[in-house]
């Protein structure tokens, strides 16, 4: 069957209306479909459409939506969608490109990072190339390809061979990429040898504490070398395990720092050039953030941004009331909302009033969701049946917790975090496929110590008005106080700020709690001066030590494990 451009229309229009779409809307939208078939191109005319209408149906478009500017850099411009109609949204964006380039706009040179080829070997080359007035201007391949730490970079790419300098209205810049100002020697010394204006880097230097000194301190050795001013463009963001931490800046030749953006976001800075200058002017510099206010900053960052790559909209965790599994928590509230949040607190027989209280008073604090799951009839299962001992039966109660963080996870479709940290893991003190079960762990780089630094500063950042995901980040660029916390606390630290004394007088009654319940044996005396990083004390009811710290006593079954919960009683 035959039909005419207008009958054509005339119907993908009246399908449109029917759902709800208006008139005008309606009416351009089927223009587009009717000139794309018109034009021979079926699959995104009449051959599209019925797939338009299940999305149109599904909610998965929205007619009335219209698409955001979210970022300029003049000739170059980032828009978001919001789920409008694509065919018009297309068209409102050439139409765009075409308006900027009346404006003259197209005469920018713009410079981005991507991947060449090697003809000769047919690997890829990290390059860099120069957009200029529509076509490829220039192109850079680097040098150095990095083999160490996170790096893989030899194994994967062809190095360059050639330095390179543009000619930008009569200014010469020389450029590089990333590791090629790391290494002495190859292209950043033949540029010196140039007489450039200007050295320009592209770099996806990954944050690590104290490294936006050495980057600085690299980048005045370079401009003196170079006997120019240099600009050091970073990436920002997580990817996977990575995070990068932006911070983009400018140094001149003297060393004086001339730009910097700020750490953590999107930011679009000026910096004007002038070549018959002896030192350029002093423009924006951002304050450098507190330490502890920079790592806990690139954690929630990088479990962000691995949360929206992985289209994950929350998280979900074991809440044992401990400081780690409360960092975590707190993280995950001000990357994705508390709301987006799912504690799960999962006691044991042995688990303490305190723990618990502190585990649910943290969950009202973030808004999380909390649910309590009780291990203890699933360890007396697994027991009846396995009858385990030593660290087998310890660790039962571990892995029968990620069992359950895992079901949330996978019927919730939510992000499983390990809340293990760096000390924990490097002393083996971890349950594999237990507590440290997770797709993603945020605290795996911070030791103990680093844990408690962070955790005291997000408390002083809430007590200020920093509310949950108030952070300055990618995406709160503007610096929102985001939402309130009652009281102005996040997390609970007051039973864990308790700290043991440094040591009991010979002969004084030590309390403590001995794991079987059934046992009466409630002191240990000890029979010299104790110090806590090696105790020496016996149980009151026995003249003798026990190997194992087990309550041998007639009073309680043999082998029952005690657990010394020291106090200042």
């Amino acid at each position: 069957m035959k039909v005419t451009f207008e009958e054509l229309k005339a119907a993908f229009r009246r399908v449109l209306v029917d759902r709800g779409v208006q008139a005008d809307t309606a009416d351009a939208c089927a223009e587009m479909f009717a000139r794309t078939t018109e034009s021979g191109v079926y699959s995104h005319g009449v051959n599209r459409f019925p797939r338009f209408i299940q999305q149109l149906d599904a909610g998965d478009i929205i007619p009335d939506a219209q698409p955001k500017r979210v970022m300029t850099l003049g000739a170059i411009e980032q828009w978001d969608a919001q789920r409008s109609i694509g065919n018009l949204t297309a068209k409102k964006m050439m139409d765009r490109a075409t308006e900027l380039a009346s404006d003259s706009l197209g005469e920018l040179y713009v410079v981005v990072g991507t991947v060449g080829t090697d003809r000769e070997t047919s690997k890829p080359r990290n390059r860099l190339v120069v957009l200029h007035d529509g076509v490829v201007w220039a192109g850079y391949d680097k040098h150095f390809l990095p083999n160490y730490g996170v790096f893989d970079e030899f194994r994967i790419f062809s190095p360059g061979n050639k330095s390179m300098v543009l000619d930008v209205n009569g200014a010469r810049i020389g450029v590089a990429i990333c590791e090629d100002i790391w290494q002495d020697g190859g292209p950043v010394a033949e540029l010196a040898k140039e007489n450039i204006d200007l050295l320009l880097t592209m770099n996806g230097s990954p944050y690590e504490e104290g490294k936006t000194d050495t980057r600085l301190d690299l980048a005045v050795r370079r401009a003196a070398e170079v006997n120019a001013p240099m600009i050091y463009l970073n990436q920002v963001g997580g990817q996977d395990d990575l995070v990068f931490d932006g911070g983009s800046f400018v140094v001149d030749t003297d060393g004086t720092l001339l730009e910097c953006s700020p750490m953590f976001m999107e930011d679009l800075s000026f910096f004007d050039l002038d070549t018959s200058a002896e030192h350029q002017k002093v423009g924006t510099i951002a304050a450098k953030p507190d330490p502890d206010e920079e790592v806990y900053t690139a954690c929630v960052l990088g479990l962000k941004d691995y949360m929206a790559k992985n289209h994950f909209k929350g998280v979900c965790l074991g809440l044992s009331g401990g400081i780690d599994s409360a960092l975590v928590a707190a993280m995950a509230a001000d990357a994705v909302g508390g709301e987006n949040v799912y504690g799960i607190s999962m006691p044991s027989m042995y688990s303490s009033d305190g723990s618990k209280d502190d585990a649910a008073d943290l969950a009202r604090n973030i808004g999380a969701h909390y649910d309590i799951q009780p291990i203890e009839p699933l360890f007396v299962s697994f027991q009846n049946q396995l009858e385990l001992e030593g660290v087998a039966a310890e660790n039962l109660q571990a892995r029968i917790r990620g069992v359950i963080v895992m079901a949330y996870s996978n019927s919730k479709g939510l992000l499983a975090v390990a809340t293990g940290n760096k000390s924990e893991l490097a002393c083996g003190y971890s349950t594999i496929y237990g507590d440290a079960v997770g797709g993603y762990a945020p605290i795996k780089d911070l030791l103990k110590t680093r844990v408690w630094e962070i955790s005291r500063w997000r408390n002083k950042a809430a007590a200020a008005g920093m509310g949950i995901g108030g952070l300055h980040v990618v995406g709160n660029e503007q610096g929102s106080a985001g939402t309130a916390l009652p009281d102005g606390v996040m997390i609970p630290v007051t039973r864990s700020r308790r700290r043991r004394p440094p040591n009991y007088a010979q002969g004084r009654r030590i309390p403590i709690r001995c794991r079987n319940t059934r046992c009466s044996i409630k002191y240990w005396r000890c029979t010299s001066s104790m110090l806590m990083a090696a105790p020496t004390c016996w149980p009151t009811a026995s003249t003798r030590r026990p190997s194992t710290r087990s309550c041998d006593w007639s009073t309680a079954p043999n082998g029952s494990v005690a657990s010394i919960r020291w106090d200042r009683r």
